[in-house]
């Protein structure tokens, strides 16, 4: 049996409904689950292309991060603790800005954080399109980047004074972090086939 077959087993073997310790506790390091108001919350299997995006960013934006000492990244499975303890999310990335890194705990990040990715899946159209937006909004997550392979569509929300997100315009074909200053990304870099060289978009951002 695979480890996700085993894992699934596991997964149906344990009851639905846990406290957030409990489920810290028990979900393992390659965890496909978040935790919801005490229920967890199965999650599929990422595929190919959604690996890829995610792999290709942890470096450009690592290593963006390391060169500007400007933060930290933390890729899935790390755990985001939103609403008072009453969600677990694992975020495809997030950002801990350098001033909020005692956020940071042994076992997760206290929310909220600075900036959020996530990578659409068949699977979690609803759910990053709609449920973690209104999550990560009333959270207080400055930056929310969705990123959609299906429609080829990368969308930017920058929490406003107002407390509500607001998108982010295209400016010369670039979606301009303000939560990262100097940091941008161009939408076409994700679609391109192959993606771009980290080398050659890391000499763009003006770190190389």
């Amino acid at each position: 049996m695979d480890a996700v077959s085993t894992q699934e087993t596991t997964i149906a073997q344990h009851p639905r409904h846990m406290t957030w310790e409990e489920w810290l506790a028990w979900a393992p390091d390659n965890r496909i689950t978040e935790w919801a108001d005490g229920e967890i919350l199965e999650m599929s299997p990422i595929g190919a292309i959604h690996d890829e995006i995610s792999q290709w960013l942890i470096v450009v934006l690592r290593s963006f991060l390391r060169v500007n000492q400007a933060g930290k990244l933390r890729a899935a499975p790390s755990v985001l603790r939103l609403s008072e303890g009453r969600r677990g999310r694992e975020p495809d990335l997030m950002f801990i800005a350098a001033a909020n890194l005692g956020r940071i705990t042994p076992t997760h990040v206290e929310g909220p954080v600075d900036a959020v990715w996530e990578i659409v899946s068949p699977e979690s159209v609803i759910r990053d399109w709609h449920d973690k937006y209104r999550e990560y909004e009333t959270e207080g997550v400055g930056e929310y980047w969705v990123i959609d392979p299906q429609q080829q569509r990368v969308e930017l929300f920058q929490l406003g004074e107002n407390g509500r997100y607001a998108p982010a315009e295209l400016m010369e074909g670039k979606l301009q972090s303000s939560a990262i200053p100097g940091f941008y990304l161009r939408p076409e870099w994700l679609w391109n086939d192959p993606m771009p060289l980290e080398f050659d978009v890391l000499r763009e951002l003006g770190v190389l």
